[in-house]
């Protein structure tokens, strides 16, 4: 019997990298506290459980829906750059083109599975046709329950919502996230390289990753481009761009002195709950300062290794400014056609999204960085990008 050539021997195969575990483990217990060992545990609880209702309507997946296993992946896009640089806005505009793309759920991440896909999206068109729609209300208490005023102000968060796909490198122990438990970044320096890790963990890690990818994209109908963004994603690329040789990257490009204070709250934020007493330790934040840092420098290189047919830069500035021209100029670049369909959601969308207006800003100085010391780290980006140094 002949291989189906769309099959690679261990994609979708489960990998957890037992070694990283131990490793985030290690950096909670070496510096014991009740608020920390706590946070631990939640977590353990949470990947526990998320990943066994994965596993199980994948098992699912295995009786009544092998067909995701022929699912080709063609072409997909990953945006990707430093938090709070605009990826969720650009992500969520291009989604509303259900003519190409098929942009993950939150609950498409946590639990990708075709067959679940397939269920929840029947139920979707069958309580449209009823008026109480009582799937709709039962979706708005989960989102209420789990994810409540989560992230507020910052980007709207629901289970129904387009979302990034960390929990699959959750789930396989490589995620940067885990510094939101662990304030000694050194301690877990190993999780924010994946493309610097061996062949042995990349691989079958790969394998999964390609994996979920194909049931969400054969749950949807199998018939669209995967559409990620990925605030995490730039020491992935290199991993990506080898797996998906026709991938294509968008990098949104934000000034490093607006960026950087969003990325450093991120983690500080989680930092002050369970560990006040090093939420401003000087060290600690010159060390995660080092992680921000590095991302840009590691776009940078993107940029200048991959073919320019591969790879494309997005302002933030210009994407404020001019959502729509952005997303106009990029479907050119992709050589997609915009559908009339798909130009008047895109009205409708920025039209509500001009009247939203973050509240949220913060400074280097709160974070005890000064403007020349994030210049002199980042000499390099702000030239090849015309970045002004006395913003």
């Amino acid at each position: 019997m002949a291989t189906n050539p769309l099959r690679r021997r261990g994609v979708g195969r489960p990998f957890v990298d037992v070694g990283a575990a131990l490793e985030i483990i290690r950096g909670v217990t070496r510096h014991p506290s009740a608020k920390r060992l706590g946070v631990l545990a939640t977590y353990a609880g949470m990947w526990t459980t998320g990943r066994s209702l994965a596993l199980g309507f994948q098992a699912v997946d295995e009786l009544v829906d092998r067909g995701w296993r022929d699912q080709p992946v063609d072409a997909p896009v990953f945006i990707f750059a430093n938090p709070r640089s605009g990826t969720t806005l650009l992500h969520r505009l291009m989604s509303y083109d259900e003519t190409h793309w098929v942009a993950p759920l939150l609950y498409e991440t946590v639990l990708p599975s075709s067959t679940l896909i397939r269920g929840v999206r029947a139920l979707a068109r069958f309580d449209e046709t009823t008026e109480r729609r009582p799937f709709h209300r039962f979706v708005a208490g989960l989102n209420e329950a789990l994810v409540g005023d989560t992230w507020d102000g910052i980007h709207k968060i629901g289970l129904d919502q387009p979302e990034e796909d960390e929990p699959s490198f959750v789930y396989g122990m490589h995620t940067p996230t885990a510094m939101l438990m662990v304030p000694h970044v050194d301690e877990i320096a190993s999780r924010f390289w994946f493309d610097d890790l061996p062949e042995s963990v990349r691989k079958p890690f790969m394998d999964a990753y390609e994996g979920v990818v194909k049931r969400i994209l054969h749950g949807h109908g199998g018939k669209r481009r995967f559409l990620n963004k990925n605030v995490f994603f730039a020491p992935r690329v290199r991993s990506m761009a080898e797996r998906f040789p026709d991938a294509r990257f968008i990098y949104v490009v934000r000034h490093p002195y607006e960026a950087m204070p969003s990325f450093m709250n991120m983690f500080t934020s989680a930092w002050r709950f369970h560990s006040p007493e090093l939420a401003n330790d000087t060290a600690l934040l010159r060390r995660l300062a080092q992680v921000g840092y590095d991302y840009y420098r590691v776009s940078l290189e993107h940029l200048r290794e991959l073919p320019k047919e591969r790879i494309r830069v997005v302002r933030y500035e210009d994407l404020v400014a001019n959502p729509k021209r952005t997303v106009q100029s990029i479907y050119g670049w992709l050589d997609l056609p915009i559908t009339p369909e798909f130009e008047r959601t895109l009205d409708e969308a920025l039209a509500a999204q001009r009247a939203y207006e973050s509240q949220h800003e913060y400074s280097l100085e709160g974070f005890g960085l000064a403007r020349e010391d994030v210049h002199r780290e980042l000499r390099d980006v702000f030239e090849y990008f015309g970045f002004d140094r006395t913003l």
